[in-house]
């Protein structure tokens, strides 16, 4: 069959067509802001407009006759009263117009209203600077279904109150949850009335920790708590602290949660050190897994093949090096299967397995900006589900695979600063 052949950087993208032209660049009209220096006299032309040394002899006179002389504003009234009072009128004018916005700003402030959130556009500057895609991960807005219905009795009161406080020790050195967060104030179960906690429909049984913020008005400072911590809290599904300042290491131990724990969420925080491996026991339980813009390091562990539910996966915006295991084609096998694998900005390096073509459920699919090589994996038609596929920013090269044409849900492409050649197959056209 005769192929229509469609220049590459249609598709893919051409860097140096991106970059804007040097002229337009200095064409460019100033900021509205800049041009100011006739403005910037606004605060002080009362003083420096008004020549206190020649004026009228008469007016003068009269003012040196005064036994005590006038000073400031006083003087200018008795040398030029109506040009004065104006301009005093204004100035104070916009000092109280000031003085009022600045006050609306510190009453915003300390409400809590989220004036500077934590970006997610860009990740940490130590990332290297580049902004992230415009795509933004779906995150959980309902509880996951529990494996097992854990009942009150189960749970007990004394236990669950023990594991909250063991969180709030080690999470928030600083105090500044709530101060409910008391052995005094969550007895007879109420800690299911604490902020940050959520409870089953009963109300006695603890399934969500969400201390995650959106703003630096609680910001938490400690470390993520071993595993014993949790012993208290059978019925917990959910835990989600993202968007602080947590230190230290992933816990190894907390691999023995296995069939408790579905959703971790501990992105945008300062977590360091490797994956454990141990976190592969988890597997017939965790859903959703987000580490995102951290500073954690080493390879990706083949164990967690394991994760046999999985449904979201990111790893974004870390350290993360070494190339992409086969073995990760099992994540979410025994489950509705991976949507989400985010694995952009970070060090890996080798080729995209062609393994990962039995994810047949993956939606989502970020590997841009990284040290990625090779031919692209000839794996589209097992892709049907695509929607976007991010992997720009490495050094794949040869042409592209006929069956990427067939990824007939695919919405976002980007393949740019590549080392990619050839022409496009007529199948994209149908994309």
């Amino acid at each position: 069959m005769q192929q229509q052949h469609l220049p590459l950087s249609e598709i893919v993208g051409d860097a140096a067509a991106a970059a804007p032209a040097d002229q337009a660049a200095k064409d460019k009209p100033a900021a509205p802001g800049l041009k100011a220096p006739a403005k910037v006299m606004v605060f002080q032309d009362a003083w420096e407009h008004i020549d206190l040394e020649g004026q009228h002899p008469a007016a003068a006179a009269a003012a040196a006759a005064k036994p005590q002389p006038k000073k400031g504003f006083a003087a200018l009234r008795a040398l030029k009263p109506s040009a004065v009072l104006r301009r005093e009128f204004w100035s104070r004018r916009r000092l109280l117009l000031v003085l009022l916005l600045l006050a609306v700003l510190a009453l915003a402030l300390g409400l809590g209203i989220g004036l500077g959130t934590r970006g997610t556009a860009g990740g940490k500057a130590a990332h290297g600077g580049k902004a992230r895609s415009t795509y933004k991960p779906r995150t959980s807005s309902v509880l996951p279904a529990a494996a097992r219905k854990v009942t009150a009795a189960e749970a007990g009161d004394t236990g669950q109150l023990s594991s909250l406080l063991q969180l709030k020790a080690a999470l928030d050195p600083g105090g500044v949850l709530d101060k409910k967060w008391t052995e005094e104030g969550g007895r007879n179960r109420g800690y299911c009335s604490w902020k940050y906690i959520g409870c089953d429909s009963t109300g006695e049984v603890v399934e969500m920790v969400n201390l995650t913020t959106d703003s630096y008005v609680m910001v938490l400072t400690g470390t993520l708590p071993p595993a014993a911590a949790f012993k208290g809290l059978p019925g917990l599904r959910v835990i989600d602290i993202r968007m602080n300042a947590i230190k230290g290491g992933l816990p190894a131990d907390w691999g023995t949660l296995a069939g408790q724990l579905e959703v971790i969420k501990l992105s945008q925080n300062f977590l360091n050190g490797t994956l454990p491996e141990s976190w592969a026991k988890l597997g017939p339980s965790l859903k959703e897994l987000s580490l995102w813009d951290n500073d954690l390091s080493g390879t990706l562990p083949e164990a967690w093949e394991d994760l046999v539910v999985m449904e979201k996966l990111d790893l974004s915006y870390n350290g993360l090096e070494g190339p992409l295991p086969d073995a990760w084609a099992g994540l979410g096998s025994k489950g509705t299967g991976l949507r989400e694998l985010l694995l952009d900005v970070n060090q890996l390096t080798g080729p995209l397995p062609e393994a990962w073509g039995a994810l047949t459920s993956l939606q989502h699919l970020l590997v841009s900006e990284n040290r990625l090589e090779g031919p692209l994996p000839d794996v589209g038609a097992q892709w049907p589900a695509m929607r976007e596929l991010w992997a720009e920013y490495n050094g794949f090269e040869g042409p592209l695979p006929e069956s990427w044409g067939k990824m007939s849900h695919l919405e976002k492409l980007a393949l740019n600063d590549n080392a990619l050649k050839g022409t496009v197959w007529a199948s994209f056209a149908n994309l």
